[in-house]
């Protein structure tokens, strides 16, 4: 019974520090703060930008009911273009900004949003936009969303999204590259209807590597036979 007992200690801990030593290399940090639990630290701001844990936007539809909007996860949210419903602030002149080391295991940024509007097609076009290092990745405009009614509320509710950073990263492990991610929101052209963005859970996402998949599985595996054995 002994033995059997010190038997499965030792692969149990064996699990154990393949966890502790396998997976942190594969892991990353590159985004300080992406649930904005902190609120703004590591995140330079400009513009119409705020910090909630919920915004209520009126319908505007003529009910006299408002929309409530909650952060995706935690207790807060970043907005951008929300403040007392201004209806001015441009798309590029209001945004929230980090600027992160990629290392070699840092394939995508990744993120949840709920673009609003009370614009309709053409304008807003963008409302929202993703830049990394100056340069639109995502983006989405007034008529992708709504029933094509200017002056009520439209909403995406939150979406997730995944941008492929791997490009930017350097080969010498010296150089890792620096990106600067931003996210923007407003009106384009006009000043008529606003728009605006919430924004959630901001993360480099990792895939699990095979091989580390493998690894943890064949441990289970020996647990399981070790025991049968026994």
């Amino acid at each position: 019974m002994k033995s059997r007992f010190l038997l499965r200690r030792k692969i149990l801990w064996a699990a154990l520090c393949a966890a502790i030593f396998l997976f942190p290399a594969f892991g990353s940090a590159a985004i300080e703060n992406g649930g904005f639990e902190s609120n703004f630290d590591n995140w330079g701001t400009n513009g119409i930008t705020s910090i909630s844990s919920v915004v209520n936007l009126p319908k505007a539809d003529g009910s006299g009911d408002v929309v409530s909007f909650l952060p995706f996860e935690g207790d807060k949210m970043a907005g951008i273009t929300y403040s007392a419903l201004q209806i001015d602030g441009f798309v590029w002149d209001n945004y929230i900004y980090q600027t992160v080391n990629l290392g070699p295991n840092d394939k995508h940024l990744s993120f949840y949003y709920n673009f609003w509007t009370y614009d309709e097609a053409p304008f807003d076009n963008p409302g929202f936009l993703v830049e990394i290092n100056g340069k639109t990745e995502f983006s989405v405009k007034a008529g992708d969303i709504g029933d094509g009614v200017a002056g009520n509320l439209h909403y995406t509710d939150w979406q997730f999204y995944s941008i492929d950073v791997s490009g930017f990263y350097s080969d010498d492990p010296g150089r890792p590259a620096s990106i600067r991610i931003s996210f923007n929101a407003g009106n384009t052209a006009d000043s008529l209807n606003p728009s605006g963005v919430f924004i959630d859970a901001v993360a480099m996402n990792v895939p699990v590597p095979a091989s580390v998949l493998l690894l943890a599985s064949g441990i289970v595996g020996l647990v399981g036979l070790r025991r049968r054995k026994l």
